[in-house]
């Protein structure tokens, strides 16, 4: 399930769904390349949400990179120890990024990319 190579629009809710929305994963680092209409998000445990439970496998980083069709990130907060994900909503090809402690991306993506990184 994490490492499909190419998830494209009709998969996203699903996809996010299983891995219950990324809920408390931590981001290590956010790089946005408009020429190439991207956006790599790198972080780790994502499935932090199930520890303790048979489903919990740890996985150190994951990257994901969007080809978006457009992008709008909302007052992230970077002041703290960790910034990391409260949650994913998912609606057509809209994904919806809630941030802890504070902010929000939403990307209007044409398919994404996903790798387990050593």
């Amino acid at each position: 399930m994490l490492l499909k190579n190419e998830i494209i629009k009709s998969e996203f809710k699903r996809y996010f769904d299983r891995l219950g929305g990324l809920h408390d994963a931590t981001i290590k680092k956010i790089i946005i390349n408009f020429e190439s209409h991207t956006l790599e998000v790198i972080i780790s445990d994502p499935l932090v949400n199930f520890k303790g439970l048979h489903e919990y496998k740890y996985i150190q980083n994951l990257k994901y990179i969007f080809h978006f069709k457009t992008l709008n990130i909302t007052e992230i907060e970077y002041d703290k120890d960790s910034v990391s994900i409260y949650d994913v909503f998912v609606q057509d090809e809209t994904i919806e990024i809630l941030i802890s402690p504070c902010g929000k991306v939403n990307i209007c993506a044409k398919y994404f990319i996903c790798t387990i990184l050593d």
